[in-house]
């Protein structure tokens, strides 16, 4: 009975290794970096570039972007293609690329392939791999090395849910590599812990009544609480609702005060470590005469309200009362964007207003007394860092921040994370 025992827990392995194998994830890098005209491509071991026009070897390869596509430099002779070009690495054990572009330099697994954007707008990067390879780059791109294990596990979860479910052959790639999709910072990045964390939960994802679930987000810091997907991005998700970052219930904050009372008293909240679990803004009259100016040119501002909130607590409409009338500003990203300063948005839309007169000029200012960093919807990453510290396994920490959700295998959806 060991010996069947044995073999077939052997035969789960494979199957569950071949499977996540099976997954290739297609990375977009240098996003947010400008545009890139030139790639510069090489490696240890020979480079093979698959063209039009067949496979050539050499050491290192330059790319440029032209009015009819790409110039291949670094064989014989320079060849000018339409494009695309694959590059991959032979005979290696690890093979590696290194991808220069835009004075970045990093080494990537995988294959490198390289095309003409559209209009002349450059040069178009995607690394192709396997999904677990490319969370090796995702997980300490997205939080410490130096958390808990059991924090990290969790993240290399929530990663691997995200990555399956953006998946899709109709386009030119599935994924970025900056905070548009995850944080993705190629082999250099790679640390011994995450890539352990990766392979101990190989094939497991975020499921919801026994299927992955379609959605699933995370951000850096709660500050307290999380928010409903539904108030604030208009698509209600039954796991994706408030949920308070400590083991008290979360409380209902769309009553504004409520919210200026809960920022007014300190919070004992898993994410208290972070950095920006509680933030000030101060909004000088210069500030506020800018926020007029964009709201209406020839205004002068006189008074700003906060007049909808979300449960969780987050800020979805203020009103700009100005001499030709108010003005709305609506959406949790808006909002964070147009009462920000310094080219700067404000870190989240969770905040309390405290008006205030400075004495040395005589004009009204508001203290915008906030906390936490990202959208709140989801997973608190730092709250996974609070909770692991104080014992939570992986799957206690995700079935926290996702109410009603388990921990599954791709392979088998029914089975769960012990």
């Amino acid at each position: 009975m060991d010996k069947m025992r044995k073999f077939t827990f052997t035969i789960l392995l494979l199957l569950i290794a071949n499977i996540a194998a099976a997954h290739t994830v297609r990375v977009r890098l240098f996003d947010g970096k400008g545009i890139i005209n030139t790639v510069s491509i090489s490696s240890d071991s020979p480079v093979v570039a698959s063209t039009p026009e067949g496979l050539v070897l050499a050491d290192g390869w330059e790319v440029k972007a032209t009015t009819l596509g790409m110039l291949l430099e670094g064989g014989p002779n320079p060849v000018e293609l339409p494009g695309p070009i694959e590059f991959s690495v032979e005979n290696a054990a690890l093979p590696l690329l290194t991808v220069k572009a835009n004075g970045l330099t990093r080494r990537y697994r995988g294959k490198i392939t390289i095309s003409p954007l559209a209009q002349n707008k450059g040069l178009l990067v995607i690394n192709s791999l396997p999904q677990e390879e490319y969370l090796y780059g995702v997980v300490p791109g997205e939080v410490p090395a130096s958390w808990p294990y059991e924090a990290l596990r969790a993240q290399a979860i929530l990663a691997r849910t995200y990555s399956f479910n953006h998946l899709s052959p109709n386009r030119d790639y599935d994924l970025v590599d900056s905070t548009n999709s995850q944080v993705y910072m190629g082999f250099d990045h790679e640390k011994p812990t995450t890539n352990r964390a990766v392979d101990e939960t190989a094939d497991l994802v975020v499921g919801y009544e026994g299927k992955v679930v379609p959605y699933v987000y995370y951000f850096s810091t709660c500050g307290g609480q999380t928010e409903d997907s539904g108030q604030v991005w208009g698509t209600a998700v039954p796991y994706l609702i408030p949920t308070s970052c400590s083991a008290q219930l979360a409380q209902d904050l769309s009553d504004e005060e409520a919210a200026v009372a809960y920022f007014a008293t300190p919070q004992a909240t898993y994410c208290s470590r972070s950095s920006v679990g509680r933030w000030e803004v101060l909004l000088t009259a210069e500030d506020l005469a800018a926020i007029t100016t964009g709201l209406c040119p020839d205004a002068e501002f006189v008074d700003l309200l906060v007049t909808r909130r979300a449960s969780g607590g987050a800020v979805l409409e203020v009103s700009v009362t100005t001499t030709k009338g108010d003005f709305k500003i609506s959406g949790e990203l808006n909002i964070r964007r147009k009462l920000g300063k310094n080219g700067q948005s404000l870190r989240s839309s969770f905040f309390a207003l405290q008006k205030q007169l400075n004495e040395e000029d005589c004009t009204v200012e508001y203290l915008l007394r906030g906390g936490g960093w990202g959208h709140r919807v989801g997973v608190c990453q730092w709250g996974m860092e609070g909770m692991a510290r104080q014992g939570a396994s992986a799957a206690e920490i995700l079935g926290h921040f996702l109410p009603g959700t388990q921990v599954l295998s791709l392979a088998d959806e029914c089975g769960k994370l012990k």
